[in-house]
């Protein structure tokens, strides 16, 4: 599935993938109620897959996981693919949209570094 400029992606747990080919992020709104934990993985060839580090509203602080409704942003530079990985025992439909970028978001600082 492709993303357009500007996509609302009901949060589906059976980790769709989106095409994020020419684009270097995403931004992701998440809203709704859900306990739980989504991870954001990247790939090349749609086999082989990559988690990949989400940066929490404008903040270059990356973490590995949202587990509250809010703004986020995923680096996809260098991936052809992207999906949305509920954790085992996830409840709730929060409700992403998804806004793509061409331009490369800052670099993430992680946690301890």
């Amino acid at each position: 599935m492709s993303l357009d400029a500007f996509t609302q992606v009901n949060y589906l747990p059976d980790n769709t993938q989106y095409s994020t080919l020419g684009y270097a992020s995403i931004g992701l709104s998440v809203a709704g109620t859900f306990t739980g934990t989504i991870t954001a993985e990247g790939s090349d060839d749609g086999s082989t897959w990559q988690q990949l580090p989400i940066a929490q509203g404008n903040t270059q602080l990356a973490d590995n996981q949202i587990t509250t409704a809010g703004s986020y942003v995923v680096n996809t530079v260098n991936y052809a693919l992207v999906r949305l990985v509920p954790s085992g025992g996830f409840t709730g439909t929060p409700r992403v949209t998804a806004n793509v970028s061409t331009r490369i978001t800052p670099a993430f600082t992680l946690p301890g570094f």
